[in-house]
């Protein structure tokens, strides 16, 4: 795994840089082929705001877990300037059975040492679930992770004319100067309603430690097609928060 780097605003790139934490991390390779056993996937990156690191977390497919995937993190503190830059040695968030895949990391800013990451997990019976993970020094070290959602939901359905659909979670953290700084926001496809799938949305007021119970967010849950594929941000002004997903359903023009 790899990282370029742009200090022009994007007009020019150097790299590739190898994210040295995330190459065979368990130090194992094939008697048969000589090729490492581990294999880093769907990476995603955050910085903080305060002091300019950049937290990169990942799936790391290996046979040395129960369910052949580690949720993984690592940290550059000289990513802007180091040639090449310097990650810390990698930490395994989770590694049980059922942990997945798409994970996201997020810093909470304006001073706070509190950093996020959340996941998706696979269970028996077609089911899934939203993992959770807190950091209080900055993405140095994460406690144990919690499930968001309190029951595992049904998995969202295949969608006609997308190739791959899933139950990936967004996470987005208000670190604006309003009166919602510090908020932790998630959403995902949640199938409870077999409809396809409706976008779920959990909260978080005490930087989380708790989370609100789901909302869907869709117009007509249970009684339309799928929605799916969501996102969520923060206004670092005003703290608004957007959500973006596809939707499927048709809706029909007024004669």
């Amino acid at each position: 795994m790899c990282v370029h780097r742009s200090i022009d605003n994007g007009h020019t790139w150097t790299g590739p840089y190898e994210v040295t934490s995330a190459t065979n991390p368990n130090g194992m390779f094939s008697a048969t082929t000589g090729n490492p056993r581990d294999s880093a996937d769907k990476e995603f990156a955050d910085v903080d705001p305060d002091t300019g690191r950049v937290l990169l977390s990942w799936s790391n497919f290996t046979p040395f877990s129960s369910g052949g995937v580690e949720i993984s993190t690592t940290f550059s503190d000289d990513i802007a300037s180091g040639n090449p830059p310097t990650w810390s040695t990698y930490k395994v968030v989770a590694e049980t059975a059922n942990d997945g895949q798409a994970s996201v990391p997020r810093f909470a800013g304006n001073g706070s040492n509190n950093a996020y990451v959340v996941w998706r997990r696979f269970f028996a019976g077609n089911t899934n679930n939203v993992a959770f993970a807190l950091s209080i020094d900055n993405g140095a070290n994460w406690l144990p992770p919690v499930n968001l959602s309190i029951t595992n939901f049904f998995t969202m359905d295949q969608v006609l004319g997308n190739d791959r659909v899933n139950t990936s979670p967004s996470l987005a953290v208000d670190n604006s100067t309003g009166p919602h700084q510090g908020n932790i926001y998630v959403v995902y496809a949640n199938n409870n309603n077999h409809d396809g799938s409706d976008i779920a949305f959990q909260s978080s007021i005490t930087g989380g430690l708790t989370f609100s119970l789901p909302i869907v967010l869709d117009s007509r849950p249970g009684s339309d097609r799928a929605q799916w594929f969501p996102w969520v941000t923060v206004d670092k002004d005003s703290g608004r928060v957007y959500v973006f997903y596809y939707d499927q359903e048709l809706i029909l023009p007024v004669i």
